[in-house]
């Protein structure tokens, strides 16, 4: 399955767009094991790799989120995060597998995409993030995984191009 086409925006004040580039998606990534810590780390090693931002730092960070229940699952897709002071600004990134991954929480659902949000420092306790938590947890989620968007994501030869916008950019000045 290739990642191409759904969109979908969380709408924050005063901000523009951000949105995934087709240099930051990784496809058909292959994993030593297919769970759910080979996917973070094999991610976290894609966008280290791509940014130079430290590998440890990035596994930490998109382990925490799934920790904490910052992460949206289902519909073969997973949404986490991670902060580093190698940012200027919010980028996302987006990695599918070859083969689906059998994710224990919430609901033991298999998925075949992660989309990992890298934030700056600083952004941790913003009104910002703050957004991004509810909205993954809840209004994205929910806006997703309803209706025939399911079916989209079951089926990879209906996905054209996957995330062309997702969050708004913060002004923190």
């Amino acid at each position: 399955m290739q990642i191409r086409d759904l969109r979908f925006e969380i709408s924050i004040k005063e901000c523009s767009i951000m949105k995934l580039l087709n240099d930051n998606i990784f496809n058909n990534v292959e994993l030593p094991n297919y769970n759910e810590i080979d996917s973070l780390k094999t991610v976290a090693f894609k966008i280290s790799d791509k940014t130079d931002i430290n590998y440890q730092s990035l596994v930490s960070g998109l382990m925490s989120s799934e920790v904490e229940g910052d992460t949206a699952v289902g519909a073969g897709l997973v949404i986490t995060y991670a902060f580093s002071s190698k940012m200027d600004k919010p980028e996302l990134f987006a990695a599918n597998f070859s083969k689906e991954i059998g994710w224990d929480y919430p609901s033991g659902q298999n998925i075949s995409t992660i989309i990992a949000i890298v934030l700056p420092r600083g952004y941790e306790n913003t009104e910002f993030v703050q957004e991004i938590r509810e909205s993954v947890r809840y209004k994205f989620a929910k806006g997703l995984f309803e209706g025939n968007t399911v079916d989209k994501w079951s089926n990879p030869n209906e996905i054209t191009e996957l995330v062309s916008s997702f969050v708004s950019e913060p002004d923190i000045a």
